[in-house]
């Protein structure tokens, strides 16, 4: 009779952190080198949001995948090849084409496809970001009910001056970049108005607890103020 041995969800935590980290350990350096540099990259968004998300929709809606794990795998190997592109050129290996698939199997070799696709997502920021996260949660099954299986996948949640610097590094910068100071009437309206609106991408991108909290908002707003002092 087989003996049935039961775990708690701390413990298979753990192991599963560890055989992760056993895994990286194994990792080569380049490998390391183009996930993050290259795979981890902002403008990877753009072939995202031009081709491979819209192909891959496309094809779920017409039954071209057989389950939740095949398109994953079809978006992990669009992204990864993406990134070898990036590394090939921007290491100076131009048109060496063996090495930019090379360099994509073995990305897929060492991290798993869903990891792939959810830390590239992480990492950009694009207004229609969380429409590709829901879209993956519904494939693979993940409920209402289950949504904070879902956020947890999304990685460790930001407080205090790691948060207001995330959202000054990830969503106000951007939005100051496309406003000039002349367009306002003083320093104050200027920044009130970029803070204000790189909140409001945050809130819609991440899409954090508080999110209809209309007086988390404003403390949002201070606290990014006190920590920036931009004026």
């Amino acid at each position: 009779m087989k003996k049935i041995v039961r775990i708690t969800e701390g413990e298979i935590n753990n192991i599963v952190s560890k055989v992760i980290k056993e895994q990286r350990d194994d990792i080569p350096k380049d490998v390391k080198m183009v996930y993050n540099k290259y795979l981890m990259s902002p403008e990877i968004e753009d072939y995202i949001f031009e081709d491979s998300w819209h192909d891959a929709q496309f094809m779920w809606e017409n039954n071209e995948f057989q389950d939740g794990e095949e398109i994953i795998e079809m978006l992990a190997h669009g992204f990864t090849f993406m990134a070898a592109t990036m590394y090939i050129y921007g290491e100076g290996f131009d048109d060496n084409y063996e090495l930019e698939a090379e360099m994509s199997e073995k990305l897929l070799k060492y991290y798993d496809n869903e990891q792939i696709v959810r830390k590239v997502l992480e990492n950009i920021n694009h207004p229609e970001k969380e429409e590709v996260f829901a879209f993956i949660d519904k494939v693979k099954g993940i409920t209402p009910g289950s949504i904070k299986l879902a956020k947890r996948r999304r990685g460790v949640k930001l407080s205090g001056n790691d948060l207001y610097k995330h959202i000054l590094d990830k969503y106000i910068r951007p939005v100051m970049a496309q406003h000039d100071m002349d367009e306002f009437g003083d320093d104050f309206g200027y920044y009130d108005n970029v803070i204000g609106w790189g909140i409001e991408q945050y809130l819609k991108s991440e899409k954090p607890d508080k999110e209809e909290d209309w007086d988390y908002r404003d403390e949002l707003e201070n606290e990014i103020k006190d920590y920036w002092s931009p004026i």
